[in-house]
C-alpha cells in the first residue's frame, strides 16, 4: 500500500491540512498516477482551454451546412406542408419526389467535394465526416442562414 493510500485511509483531513502541493504531488506519482495527465485533463476540461477544430473538421462543416442550407432553402420554396416543429415537409408525392431528388443532388455534391478535398491533401475521416453531418441536421433554415454567413463570410465578402 503506497503512503497516500494509508494515509487517505488513516487520516486524511490531517494529511491534506499540512501536505505541500510538491509532496502531494511525490506520493501521488509513488502510488502511481500520471500527475501530468491529470493536470492537462483538468485545465482543458475546467479552466476551457478548448481544442481548436481540425481543418478537416471545418470543411466537412462547411459541406453539411451547405447540403442542409440547400435543401432546406429548396424544401421551402416546394413544400406546402409543416409538421408540429414548423417544418417544412411534403403535403402530396410530387413535393416528396422533388424534395427528395434535390436531397440526393446536393448529396452527390457534397460527396464530390469531398473526393476532391481529399485529391488536394484533405481527408476528411469518417468520424469528422459524421460529427459535422450530425451537428447540422437539426437547424431550421433561419439557424442555417446565420451559420452560412459566419461560415461563409470570407467568400461572400
Amino acid at each position: 500500500m503506497s503512503k497516500i493510500t494509508e494515509t487517505i485511509r488513516n487520516n486524511s483531513k490531517e494529511y491534506f491540512n499540512n501536505v505541500t502541493r510538491e509532496q502531494f504531488k511525490q506520493d501521488l506519482t509513488e502510488a502511481g498516477f500520471n500527475i501530468t495527465d491529470n493536470i492537462q485533463t483538468f485545465q482543458n476540461e475546467y479552466l476551457c482551454k478548448w481544442l481548436e477544430p481540425s481543418q478537416e473538421y471545418q470543411e466537412a462543416c462547411k459541406l453539411w451546412l451547405w447540403y442542409n442550407y440547400q435543401c432546406d432553402l429548396y424544401d421551402s420554396k416546394i413544400c406546402t406542408g409543416k409538421n408540429e416543429y414548423e417544418d417544412y415537409m411534403p403535403a402530396s408525392s410530387e413535393e416528396y419526389k422533388l424534395s427528395r431528388s434535390n436531397a440526393f443532388t446536393n448529396l452527390k455534391i457534397i460527396q464530390d467535394e469531398r473526393r476532391k478535398l481529399k485529391e488536394k491533401g484533405i481527408y476528411i475521416t469518417e468520424d469528422d465526416w459524421l460529427s459535422a453531418k450530425k451537428h447540422f441536421s437539426r437547424y431550421k433554415l433561419k439557424g442555417l442562414e446565420e451559420e452560412y454567413k459566419y461560415y461563409f463570410k470570407e467568400e461572400t465578402t
